[in-house]
């Protein structure tokens, strides 16, 4: 078996650009990556696809959890890097991870970071904190359903968050074969092709590439999205998406359609879910476009009532609940009694990705507490930054 080491790699200030060229030589080459709330989130994409990234942060791991796990890889014959913040003096003959690994018999490297003026690593220090403190060892709740969380954890956790995902809703493919089968038969005749949401694109052009090979098939339709994020996906096909709202509702989509001026007498397909809205069908409808609608997947409420991160969420709560959509709304209202938070656990603010979503949130009996400026998930981050800094100011002020 090939002998394992640890690495105890110092970043130095915080910032990439002070990383050593051997501290990234390591972490290029890592089996293990060990991390917490102390790493800038550019270095972990440094690491081999196949490296195990593990964040000790997140999950508050013990001292004595931590180094049974650094021993551990590096008895199996693994190369571990274990990344401290700071330079030589994180680092030098005191460091209390290089003593327990000499005392456990585990050969180590000590790699320190590099030493700045002391009026540098304040500035550094200082731009950081205005970066990532308002979300660091902050609580904060992700609603949307499992497939589509991943980028908006990641944002947060970029940001220091302890992110707790609840995936209130599930969106499964809705087939209907006769009705595929009648809207594929006419796929050609179609003038605009509309998208009211990234699932919608999903689940269209998974059967839609089952069906026909070629992209072709469609004909040389115009093709409509209800927000970037929409749009992005849709490119991703290579297809050109020429009409996209900056504000993300079915009535900004319906308007810049309008202003195209060629949806009169036009013939629209309309890709939906269970639970979309009638505006947009019945606006285009009143422009004099001739509308078909093609629901392509469903949105499910989850059974929470099991779920370790709900229990997690009721015993502890959390700073924040961020709501990306009104199906998200509904849950977490449906099973208030499964989410209820235990006396003592912390009352968590509400955020609302945009207008409608807020009408949900204020419908469903609950306060909007801070919603995006762009109905986006960009934009719902940068309000949830926001919201907690003037927080803590409030709390901190005498």
């Amino acid at each position: 078996m090939t002998k394992g080491k640890v690495f105890l790699v110092g970043t130095g200030p915080g910032d990439p650009g002070f990383v050593t060229i051997r501290a990234k030589e390591l972490i290029s080459s890592a089996d293990v990556l060990v991390y917490d709330a102390l790493a800038h989130p550019d270095l972990l994409t440094w690491c081999r696809e196949d490296c195990e990234k593990i964040d000790v942060g997140r999950h508050a791991l013990p001292r004595e959890e931590i180094d049974s796990l650094l021993a551990g890889r590096a008895r199996a014959g693994r190369h571990v890097v274990r990344l401290l913040g700071g330079g030589q003096s994180v680092l030098g003959p005191d460091c209390e991870e290089a003593r327990r690994l000499a005392a456990d018999g585990i050969p180590f490297e000590v790699v320190p970071g590099v030493i700045l003026a002391a009026g540098v690593v304040r500035h550094r220090e200082a731009v950081n904190r205005s970066a990532r403190l308002p979300l660091t060892c902050r609580r904060v709740v992700v609603t949307r359903a499992r497939a589509q969380a991943g980028e908006l954890c990641e944002k947060l956790e970029a940001l220091g968050a302890d992110v707790i995902e609840l995936p209130l809703v599930e969106i499964r493919p809705y087939v209907d074969r006769d009705m595929t089968l009648e809207i594929f038969a006419e796929i050609g005749r179609y003038d605009w092709l509309v998208f009211t949401s990234a699932n919608g694109v999903r689940h269209f052009f998974d059967p839609f590439l089952k069906a026909f090979r070629d992209l072709r098939a469609l004909g040389v339709m115009r093709i409509a999205c209800v927000g970037e994020a929409t749009a992005r996906l849709v490119r991703g096909f290579h297809l050109e998406v020429e009409s996209c709202p900056e504000t993300g509702t079915a009535e900004a989509l319906a308007e810049t359609m309008i202003d195209t001026g060629s949806v009169e007498n036009a013939k629209v397909l309309v890709v939906t879910g269970n639970l979309n809205r009638d505006a947009l069908v019945l606006r285009l409808e009143a422009a004099g476009g001739i509308v078909d609608t093609f629901q392509v997947y469903e949105n499910v409420r989850a059974d929470l009532t099991a779920n370790p991160a709900a229990e997690d969420f009721r015993q502890r709560g959390a700073d924040a609940v961020l709501f990306a959509s009104s199906s998200a709304v509904q849950a977490f209202a449906g099973q208030a009694s499964a989410l209820q938070p235990a006396d003592g656990a912390r009352r968590p603010l509400a955020g609302s990705i945009g207008l409608r979503t807020s009408e949900a949130i204020r419908k469903a009996g609950l306060r909007v507490d801070f919603e995006a400026k762009e109905s986006t998930l960009d934009g719902l981050v940068a309000a949830l930054v926001e919201k907690l800094g003037s927080v803590s100011e409030d709390l901190e002020s005498p």
